[in-house]
């Protein structure tokens, strides 16, 4: 279980040297557990590995649980918009098994318009959000506008970044995996980085000895 950041936040700052330290760790990490395949459950990880890490063998969180068994009772009762990631528009293979995801939990759907390999942007991708706040909160507000449901995503950020746009959204493990009822996970607020970070760190504290009987380990990064 990694949860230090992929480095693709540094790459796609034009940050060569942070970026190939990030690398760098990465492989030390993989190597070190025994070079197994890793489990990516973020499009843009699976961007950098893609890029830096290519010979490391990877699958999408998505393509796993699509082969696994799946309760039918996980969906909500209204419609959801589907928002593909920027980071997923050239990733077919994961955007269609996220869908047969949803088909399996009896979730309906709503397409975007602009879907798929024509996904508009959060306002996250490509640091657009640090690099100009306005523009990435214009970003965030036009993708929110062209639905009128609420929205479904797949990656955490842009499920932050349009709920922080004032739409109600969800990302799919809170409705496929719920610990709160779904109007509450609509209507969360989007945390910032310092809440993040320590979502992390308790998931850890929890997850590794659970899961693996193993001491959690801190990060060098």
């Amino acid at each position: 279980l990694l949860l230090a950041g992929c480095g693709g936040p540094a790459r796609g700052a034009g940050r060569p040297g942070v970026t190939g330290q990030t690398a760098d760790f990465l492989r030390a990490t993989w190597e070190q557990a025994g070079r197994p395949k890793v489990i990516l459950a973020c499009a843009s990880c699976s961007l950098f590995f893609k890029a830096e890490l290519a010979d490391i063998p990877t699958v999408t969180l998505w393509n796993v649980l699509a082969d696994l068994p799946l309760s039918a009772d996980a969906a909500g009762s209204e419609t959801l918009a589907l928002h593909d990631p920027c980071a997923a528009r050239h990733d077919a293979a994961s955007r269609a098994c996220v869908r047969r995801l949803l088909e399996k939990a009896g979730q309906d759907v709503e397409e975007f318009d602009l879907g798929g390999e024509l996904t508009r942007c959060c306002g996250y991708g490509g640091l657009a959000d640090a690099a100009n706040p306005p523009l990435g909160e214009a970003f965030a507000r036009d993708r929110a506008a062209d639905t009128p449901n609420p929205v479904l995503a797949y990656c955490s950020m842009c499920r932050d970044r349009i709920r922080a746009a004032g739409k109600d959204s969800i990302h799919i493990l809170s409705l496929l995996f719920p610990c709160c009822p779904a109007e509450e996970a609509l209507t969360r607020a989007a945390p910032g980085i310092s809440a993040r970070q320590e979502g992390r760190l308790a998931f850890r504290v929890t997850a590794t000895p659970e899961c693996w009987e193993e001491t959690p380990q801190r990060s060098t990064l």
